[in-house]
């Protein structure tokens, strides 16, 4: 019988180890996400989980001038469907203050998720 190579064992061990993990999408990782007319920024990771089916934005407010509603909507594309998920919440409009945001998405490994909008509403 022929033994197979270490190196083959090795990642054989890895590819399994990441594999019961669990999976998520990052869509943003250790980034800046801003609105369109850049009201608001904030350096974070956005991300999907797949096995909780729960959109996460967790991060830092960057740059804002007041306190605001911010939403964020995202698209998952899959196949011929488009799921969608949003992310919003209040916000003290403080330099530094945490942002933990998180939603239902989807449940879906196969989407691939995009932002599409994000809005801060000045209150």
């Amino acid at each position: 019988m022929k033994k197979s190579h270490p190196l083959i064992k090795l990642k054989l061990c890895l590819l399994l180890a990441l594999l019961s993990l669990g999976t998520h999408a990052d869509i943003i990782k250790d980034g800046t996400i801003c609105a369109y007319d850049k009201s608001i920024c904030i350096k974070g990771v956005l991300m999907v989980d797949d096995a909780s089916g729960l959109a996460i934005l967790k991060g830092r407010v960057k740059k804002t001038t007041r306190p605001g509603y911010l939403r964020i909507t995202l698209h998952g594309y899959e196949k011929k469907r488009i799921r969608k998920a949003y992310l919003q919440g209040r916000l003290e409009g403080k330099y530094s203050e945490i942002v933990h945001l998180k939603n239902s998405a989807s449940h879906s490994s196969d989407a691939k998720w995009k932002i599409i909008r994000v809005e801060y509403l000045p209150l």
